[in-house]
């Protein structure tokens, strides 16, 4: 399925409803970004003993259909045991067709009969244009990134049979990792996985990708930019270890971020 647009989501702030002293004292609450009750997509940096939180956090997600439900789980963190759900809240993305902009959007928390909150939020929907012409070096868009294989791979401590490696992808060195391989086993793993983000500027993408085994630790890397990697080639050399080459590609679709 290719994607069809990106949703902006601005977290705001939220009101909880506040307890007795005597249940705990208040919240260190986040909030968790889910669609169609599926994994979490991504969520906020978790506050300190608030009841009245103010993020004020930005998040890009790809939307693939329109037809699905965004699903807003606020909790309360917990550092050695399971985090607390303290409400939840839905939207609708079929909204986003007739408005693609829902600023300063009040959302119900709940949990089972009961409100126990609300929280503030942005939604801007960005549509994949299609059939855009020339697109600007700085256009923003969605890349879609397909990790096949990998050949060659040199272990450093492990033997041959004994590597078991994964391919995770960032932008640049310093950020966090926005997606991760499957496991595979040999010198010549085959993944074969595809993942879509948003990036605000193609011309100053670059996209990063570790290879890593649990006992050597990385054994190959590359960085590439993104219009370099959409020249065409297949196949990458590796960088850091003595032999490698990976095989990806790239794609890239425009969205109307007006």
């Amino acid at each position: 399925m290719s994607p069809i647009g990106v949703l902006c989501l601005t977290i705001q702030s939220a009101h909880i409803v506040r307890w007795n002293r005597l249940l705990g004292s208040a919240p260190d609450p986040f909030v968790s970004i889910h669609i169609n009750d599926a994994a979490e997509i991504a969520r906020t940096k978790h506050l300190y003993h608030d009841f009245e939180p103010t993020w004020m956090e930005t998040k890009y997600i790809v939307i693939y259909s329109l037809t699905g439900i965004l699903d807003l789980r606020l909790y309360d963190h917990h550092e050695y045991r399971r985090h607390t759900l303290l409400g939840e809240t839905q939207f609708q993305l079929s909204q986003l067709e007739e408005d693609m902009a829902h600023g300063g959007h009040n959302l119900p928390l709940r949990k089972g009969s009961k409100q126990r909150g609300d929280l503030l939020v942005n939604l801007a929907y960005y549509p994949v244009s299609k059939g855009a012409g020339t697109i600007p070096e700085y256009a923003p868009g969605i890349v879609t990134l397909h990790i096949s294989e990998a050949r060659r791979l040199a272990p450093r401590g492990s033997t041959a049979d004994d590597l078991s490696t994964v391919a995770q992808v960032s932008f640049g060195y310093d950020d966090a990792v926005v997606h991760a391989t499957c496991r595979a086993s040999g010198t010549n793993p085959v993944w074969e996985t595809t993942c879509a983000f948003y990036c605000p500027s193609r011309a100053e993408c670059v996209i990063v990708v570790r290879i890593i085994d649990d006992e050597d630790g990385v054994v190959g890397e590359l960085s590439l930019r993104l219009d370099d990697l959409m020249e065409g080639n297949e196949w990458w050399p590796l960088s850091g270890c003595t032999s490698g080459d990976l095989r990806m590609s790239a794609s890239w679709d425009v969205v109307s971020a007006t």
